[in-house]
């Protein structure tokens, strides 16, 4: 069995030609190139563990009922983390805002709007709109 010189670059480029379309990426053939040239011919990924929580549940469930106004941007720089975390963690301690709840949230804002202002509440038309396009 002979073996030919070759590497990661010029194999990709050869499947990707035979294939027509780049299917073989340079980086993974390199890995697996450098994998059984070591002598390792197992076709198994290790085992990765997960990664460390990096927000305490009670930590944040602290911030979050200090201030139930605050926003998940707030939240995120409260814990030093990204708002993607936050929401994750927020769904763990059950603190997102589901339909129920803003269905509740609009009703109390209803009956809040027909006590001050009752002649806009039977209206047919919406009465706030928001448009979240940016300029």
């Amino acid at each position: 069995m002979s073996r030919t010189s070759t590497n990661a670059a010029e194999t990709a480029r050869r499947f990707n030609n035979v294939n027509g379309c780049s299917v073989a990426k340079e980086n993974t053939l390199s890995f697996w190139f450098q994998r059984f040239r070591s002598g390792n011919f197992d076709l198994q990924n290790k085992p990765r563990g997960r990664p460390e929580t990096k927000v305490d549940n009670e930590e944040l469930k602290a911030i979050v009922e200090a201030d139930l106004s605050q926003t998940m941007s707030e939240s995120a720089a409260g814990c030093g983390v990204n708002n993607k975390t936050v929401l994750i963690y927020l769904k763990q301690i059950g603190k997102t805002i589901t339909a129920d709840v803003f269905r509740q949230q609009l009703q109390t804002m209803m009956e809040k709007l027909a006590a001050k202002q009752p002649r806009l509440v039977n209206h047919s038309r919406p009465l706030l709109l928001q448009d979240n396009a940016r300029p």
